[in-house]
């Protein structure tokens, strides 16, 4: 009896300590994504990022996990609702990937309705911190088209550029 209790206790201590580590880098992406508002910023980014984390988007490139609550804390102030989609999650040893839509309101782009973005975000780990994060979108999708002259221009190459 005392052999299949210690067998149990041992599988039962084997599975917390890799299905907690597992489970919670399959969840952080999702749980940052949609987690994460201007209340909890600090607690969130602390939680997902490593320390000396790097991040890219087509915007910028950010050394550190101050420097990118920074970012994350400026980008947010402007926006009055954010939401994301989680398509396919990937992850493999160091690396993951996420396929993405952004629906996101912001007086800022489009008089304040929903602009859609559809993105992936590329991952590496270190356990179960990232330490390296690059978004892929189109800045357009985003930003350009919803600007009223910049908008209308870049709609106009899209069209053209897709009949050739």
């Amino acid at each position: 009896m005392r052999l299949v209790r210690h067998l149990i206790l041992t599988m039962f201590a084997i599975f917390v300590a890799n299905g907690s580590r597992t489970l919670a880098a399959q969840m952080s992406v999702a749980d940052f994504y949609n987690g994460t508002s201007l209340d909890n910023m600090k607690e969130m980014v602390e939680k997902f990022y490593a320390p000396d984390c790097v991040f890219e988007d087509p915007v910028t490139h950010i050394e550190g996990r101050d420097q990118l609550l920074s970012y994350y804390r400026h980008m947010y102030e402007g926006v009055s609702k954010i939401r994301f989609e989680l398509g396919s999650e990937v992850r493999q040893g160091d690396q993951g990937f996420a396929s993405w839509t952004m629906y996101l309101n912001t007086p800022n782009l489009k008089d304040g309705e929903t602009v859609t973005v559809k993105g992936v975000s590329q991952f590496r780990y270190s356990g179960d911190s990232v330490i390296y994060h690059r978004d892929y979108f189109d800045l357009g999708e985003m930003v350009y088209e919803h600007v009223p002259v910049v908008g209308w221009l870049t709609r106009q190459v899209k069209a053209r550029l897709a009949n050739h």
